[in-house]
C-alpha cells in the first residue's frame, strides 16, 4: 500500500491525483469500486436501449501506444488490431453517464464482456495524443480492508488509537 492510499472498508479506484472533472476545482480524484461496478453493469443495457441512434459512448478504445495495461483481452477489430469498448465513469453515482461532459475517467472492457473491466483516466502529465487529448493512465485499485466482527474492529481501533478512514475528497 502506498503512502497516498487510505485504509477503508470499501475498495476504491484512485485517479493518480487527476480530478474526474478537470473543469471543476476540487473535483473528486477517486471513486468507490462499487459505484464503478454498478455503472458498468448498466452500460451494455444502455447501449441496447439507445435504439437506432448511435450514442457517443460506449465507443472503441484502441490502446495504440499500449499506454495502459489492460486485464481483458480485447476483440479483434478491423485489420486484425485489438480493440476494446470504453465508457465514462462518474464518481458519486450509480447510473452510467448519459450526456454532458464525460469527465476524465473511463471503464474499458472486451466487447460482450462488460462485467470484467479496467478503469483508466485521462492524465495530462502523460502528454497528449495526436488528437490533442490527454493520454490515458491506469487508475490504481485499492482493495478493502478484510472485514472483522464489529466488536473486534472497535477493539482494534481503540488499541491502536486509529479509526477506519475513507478516501478523502482531495486524494
Amino acid at each position: 500500500m502506498s503512502s497516498n492510499s487510505r485504509k477503508t472498508n470499501s475498495s476504491y479506484y484512485c485517479f493518480n491525483g487527476v480530478p474526474y472533472n478537470q473543469q471543476a476545482p476540487g473535483a473528486q480524484t477517486w471513486m468507490y469500486a462499487e459505484e464503478a461496478r454498478r455503472q458498468q453493469a448498466k452500460v451494455e443495457l444502455e447501449k441496447l436501449l439507445e435504439g437506432r441512434q448511435k450514442p457517443r459512448y460506449p465507443s472503441s478504445f484502441w490502446n495504440h501506444q499500449k499506454e495502459v495495461t489492460l486485464s481483458t483481452p480485447g476483440s479483434v477489430g478491423p485489420h486484425g488490431k485489438t480493440v476494446w469498448e470504453h465508457h465514462p465513469l462518474i464518481p458519486g453515482q450509480n447510473e452510467p453517464w448519459r450526456e454532458g461532459a464525460a469527465g476524465a475517467v473511463r471503464s474499458v472492457w472486451t466487447r460482450g464482456d462488460a462485467e470484467n473491466f479496467d478503469v483508466i483516466v485521462h492524465d495530462k502529465s502523460r502528454g497528449f495524443t495526436k488528437r490533442k487529448t490527454p493520454k490515458f493512465a491506469n487508475a490504481k485499485y485499492h482493495s478493502a480492508l478484510p472485514t472483522q466482527p464489529e466488536n473486534q474492529q472497535q477493539q482494534d481501533a481503540r488499541q491502536t488509537n486509529t479509526a477506519v478512514r475513507v478516501p478523502p475528497d482531495n486524494e
